[in-house]
């Protein structure tokens, strides 16, 4: 009995961008409040605490290879702009963090992100939005003297 060969693949999937739970914080205490995804150097996905530091999802993002053999690409697509490298390719070889912040209102930002694995991003691997989303909420029965755009003197003392 003759077997056939398993099938070779000239390109393997290396990488990907799994679809993820909201990246939604909000919070009474912390001012301000953050939403955020880093695409770690080690392969993993982290997602912003309210306080801004980083925790793993359980998600990777590289599957084989090295990471720094990649490059990731974002653009804003709606909402609050990012100040970090907007447009253009940066190697992976570090952490790229993306992260929005919020001390009186609602934010969110659609961020579409491109893995390549040329520098020059003609070779696009992959591609998915995620959204960040914070608020900072504000409860003046809790005591929170902070004053919220629409509340009257009486509802802020």
């Amino acid at each position: 009995m003759v077997f056939p060969l398993a099938p070779t693949y000239a390109n393997a999937i290396s990488v990907r961008l799994p679809e993820l739970e909201s990246f939604w914080n909000e919070s009474d205490v912390y001012n301000p409040v953050y939403s955020g995804i880093r695409f770690g150097s080690d392969g993993k996905i982290y997602r912003s605490t309210e306080q801004g530091n980083w925790q793993a999802t359980g998600a990777s993002w590289l599957i084989t290879g090295a990471a720094s053999s990649y490059y990731l690409v974002r653009t804003v697509t709606s909402g609050s702009a990012l100040g970090t490298d907007g447009g253009t390719l940066q190697q992976m070889n570090a952490n790229r963090d993306y992260q929005i912040s919020s001390s009186l209102e609602r934010k969110t930002t659609d961020i579409e992100f491109s893995i390549s694995d040329d520098s020059l991003g003609s070779n696009i691997l992959v591609t998915r939005t995620y959204q960040l989303d914070c608020e900072r909420i504000y409860d003046p029965d809790q005591g929170d003297q902070t004053y919220q755009p629409g509340w009257t003197r009486s509802q802020s003392q």
